[in-house]
């Protein structure tokens, strides 16, 4: 039986993936959408990292779809979970210096303005940021978890040789 710690790694990967699809589509439109070119590159930059979580989300999926629950990492698997994991790591970091300059940004500013665009920004953000905290532990324990299943079912399968079931 899957535990419940795989089962939400799973949901959060496409909920991250749904949510980044979107996001990024929204940026690519209002960006590229227009007849104005953009010389501001922390759009671009925005969009990037929200195609990174796309992708990263895809291979995390890939992964936990070929290799759960018993096969362990090895070979290109490995080295595209490690690739997946230091970009959802930089992707953190990024999500990390958004919350802290936009903290700082929103509410440093008058406290009594009527816009709340930007509160509303920082709570996707913080959303965002749970979410790709809660994959990013996933990944870092995913190596682990599939060896020790490996072992186990190799294990048992050992112990059960020359074990005759009587009828």
């Amino acid at each position: 039986m899957t535990p419940i710690k795989w089962k939400a790694y799973l949901i959060v990967n496409y909920s991250l993936l749904i949510i980044a699809s979107i996001i990024f589509l929204i940026i690519c439109a209002l960006v590229f959408g227009g007849n104005v070119v953009e010389t501001n590159p922390i759009p671009y930059f925005m969009a990037l990292g929200f195609l990174v979580m796309v992708g990263q989300c895809i291979i995390n999926l890939f992964i936990y779809s070929k290799n759960f629950p018993h096969k362990k990492l090895s070979g290109k698997a490995l080295t595209i979970h490690v690739v997946a994991t230091v970009l959802n790591f930089v992707v953190f970091l990024g999500l990390s210096l958004v919350l802290v300059v936009g903290t700082i940004i929103e509410f440093g500013e008058d406290l009594n303005s009527g816009d709340q665009t930007g509160k509303m920004f920082l709570g996707i953000c913080f959303i965002l940021w749970v979410l790709d905290g809660f994959i990013l532990f996933g990944q870092l324990t995913l190596a682990r978890f599939l060896k020790r299943n490996n072992m186990n079912l190799f294990t048992t399968m050992i112990n059960s040789i020359g074990n005759k079931v009587d009828e």
